[in-house]
């Protein structure tokens, strides 16, 4: 996935490398696990800028995180906020949580021997909103910054040769901001992953079937995906 080095920084693409190193240095201050023992959130931000700096280190390096930016598909507002470096917004947050984008769960499964078996019960691991932190990802009224990783989009772009893709934001789980108190039963994801079993009806022949609303649930609650399953003919 393509990261925003510059952004883990908190600077812009235009940084020079002079820039670079100073801001490193200030914030490798800052974050020291040697000044914050026991603080998870500074040994990872440590990791984070440092990791940063590593890919951004030279001019060659430079040239190089620059193009890849480039084709980040980032609108207006997002390169704005961006910038502003200020906290996600009580909207953002909403259209975060309302989201249903990858909701889907992919089983493949065997159609029963028997021709009389009309409903079959599926166990299925599905992601649930946590109870805690009410998918919020961290305790209730505390500090919600956009993720510098993907500027607050909740995606990046993976490339392959010619190919590119979507990819979830791994930082932010894909909502577009991170809290600054990650809660400790999610550990900042926002949703834990429970066990259901479904009974379903099971088609006529092989051959993908979807079934509406028996995936994942969104950070609201409010939006679940699909569960769709490939039958393959017994054998």
């Amino acid at each position: 996935m393509i990261k925003n080095y510059f952004a883990d920084l908190e600077l812009d693409p235009e940084a020079s490398l002079d820039d670079i190193k100073h801001s490193f240095k200030r914030l490798a201050k800052k974050f020291h696990p040697d000044l914050h023992p026991g603080d998870i959130f500074a040994e990872e931000s440590f990791k984070k800028i440092s990791e940063a700096y590593e890919n951004l280190c030279s001019d060659e390096l430079l040239v190089k995180q620059r193009k890849l930016l480039m084709d980040l598909e980032i609108d207006e507002t997002t390169i704005t906020r961006w910038k502003k470096r200020g906290a996600f917004t009580k909207e953002d947050l909403r259209k975060a949580k309302d989201q249903a984008e990858n909701l889907d769960i992919d089983l493949e499964l065997s159609m029963p021997a028997a021709k009389d078996v009309k409903r079959l019960d599926v166990r299925v691991s599905v992601e649930e909103v946590c109870l805690k932190c009410q998918g919020e990802g961290g305790r209730k009224g505390a500090a919600l910054m956009t993720c510098k990783t993907c500027a607050g989009l909740g995606y990046g772009l993976v490339q392959r040769g010619a190919y590119r893709w979507k990819k979830s934001c791994e930082d932010c789980r894909g909502k577009g901001y991170v809290s600054l108190e990650p809660c400790s039963s999610c550990k900042g994801y926002g949703k834990l992953a429970v066990t259901k079993e479904y009974r379903l009806d099971v088609p006529d022949h092989a051959g993908p079937q979807i079934y509406p609303d028996l995936g994942h649930a969104s950070y609201a609650g409010k939006n679940r995906g699909r569960l769709r399953i490939k039958w393959k003919a017994s054998s």
